[in-house]
């Protein structure tokens, strides 16, 4: 073989940088269409989580209990840690997708937190008005007697405020939330989606029994 014949240092320089691009930019289309997956599988995994909460919300409020409360407000954490998860990503393949994500599964969450905050408030209220009934009831005419009805007025307030705010963000956020599912839709089966008459009578439901509570309260301010 001729002196000067081989491959020029040079020349295997530039093959390995060529080489070194081609790996490294099929990785990051890799990396890219995996955070793709992951993002899917948030949006399909909070809409799983969604239904059920809204499913009971749309029936009667004597069905709620604190540990479904409880659970919905977990379902609201696992959302969250996702969206926070979607936001550290880094950049995905295709970043329209990751904004419709995100306002997506912010809303999820927030319609989670919400509706568990609403009927733990609901199941509070009701202990708090039958106590402060038992307890006007129960009229001594003693100073104590008035200081405890003051005290279980105030925390009947509470509750009733508590439920009464909880329960008009939930109406306002499924009010906008169709809007939220129309833009993930070209990404996700429409499967994992909530359909729009259960919207509607979470929201008819939650308005009715927000109607017949601030009713009730009102009573009591009556002389």
């Amino acid at each position: 073989m001729r002196v000067g014949s081989g491959p020029k240092p040079l020349v295997i320089a530039l093959v390995a940088v060529v080489v070194a691009v081609i790996a490294y930019s099929g990785f990051r289309t890799y990396q890219k269409r995996a955070i793709d997956a992951t993002i899917v599988a948030s949006v399909r995994d909070a809409g799983q989580r969604l239904r059920p909460a809204l499913t009971l919300a749309a029936g009667p409020y004597q069905a709620v209990t604190l540990k479904a409360a409880e659970g919905i407000a977990t379902d609201a954490d696992e959302v969250d840690h996702r969206l926070q998860a979607l936001r550290n990503a880094g950049p995905a393949s295709d970043m329209t997708l990751v904004d419709a994500a995100d306002a997506y599964l912010l809303t999820v969450r927030e319609v989670l937190k919400r509706i568990a905050d609403s009927q733990k408030r609901r199941l509070m209220l009701a202990d708090s008005t039958q106590a402060l009934r038992d307890h006007m009831r129960a009229d001594n005419h003693t100073g104590a007697w008035v200081t405890q009805a003051v005290r279980g007025k105030e925390r009947m307030d509470d509750d009733f405020r508590g439920f009464r705010n909880n329960t008009e963000a939930v109406d306002t956020l499924l009010a906008t939330f169709p809007e939220s599912q129309r833009k993930v839709a070209l990404y996700v089966s429409a499967s994992a989606f909530v359909d729009d008459k259960l919207l509607a009578e979470v929201r008819r439901r939650a308005n009715e029994e927000l109607k017949r509570v601030t009713a009730e309260h009102a009573s009591f301010n009556r002389p």
